[in-house]
């Protein structure tokens, strides 16, 4: 089998679980298909911080997620994505991303189609991905100063995107609102 049909295979049992009624439960109890191991679950895996990268901002860290580059997502695990992919120091380390309050729904799954290749150059064209839809507050921050009010927040709360696969680097996860909402010098968001 070549890599490329092992991926078209791979993508057409994620897809017929995402879409099969009968659920996961019947699939996990038939251990001899020779299908892939279950992707992680938030179980099993949790955000850590990129330590002390939030403090010449005067915020918390950013979060972190490892890599899920198997299986088809979870809700929980695509809204995990969706905040660690969106948490950051920008290269230059003159800005801080942040988001909080994220409610992220995952659609059903859905084949890859030509206009997605715009969403990311390393998108896997032979994977399913996920539209995704929600709301969240995101925050731009630049180096702290006096009034702790260094950062511009943008209310996200018809935000909408999808869930994709990529080569090389995992499943990402991306949305937001063609319209934000934005209020410049606030302070950043509290806790994780």
């Amino acid at each position: 089998m070549t890599p490329r049909s092992v991926w078209k295979t791979a993508a057409a049992l994620a897809l017929a679980a995402a879409l099969c009624a009968c659920g996961e439960h019947e699939a996990a109890g038939n251990a001899d298909t020779g299908a892939a191991p279950p992707p992680p679950t938030a179980a099993n895996w949790a955000m850590g911080t990129a330590q002390g990268a939030g403090a010449r901002f005067g915020a918390r860290d950013p979060r972190t997620c490892p890599t899920i580059s198997t299986g088809k997502l979870t809700q929980v695990e695509a809204q995990q994505l969706f905040i660690c992919d969106s948490e950051h120091v920008s290269p230059a380390g003159d800005a801080l991303s942040l988001v909080s309050d994220v409610t992220l729904n995952l659609g059903g799954a859905r084949h890859y189609a030509l206009a997605d290749k715009t969403l990311d150059a390393d998108i896997n064209a032979n994977w399913i991905l996920y539209p995704v839809f929600g709301n969240y507050r995101a925050f731009s921050c630049a180096p702290a100063g006096a009034s702790g009010a260094s950062c511009t927040l943008s209310v996200h709360a018809k935000a909408v995107g999808t869930c994709y696969m990529t080569e090389h680097s995992g499943w990402r996860c991306a949305m937001a609102d063609p319209a934000p909402a934005v209020q410049p010098n606030q302070p950043p968001p509290a806790g994780a």
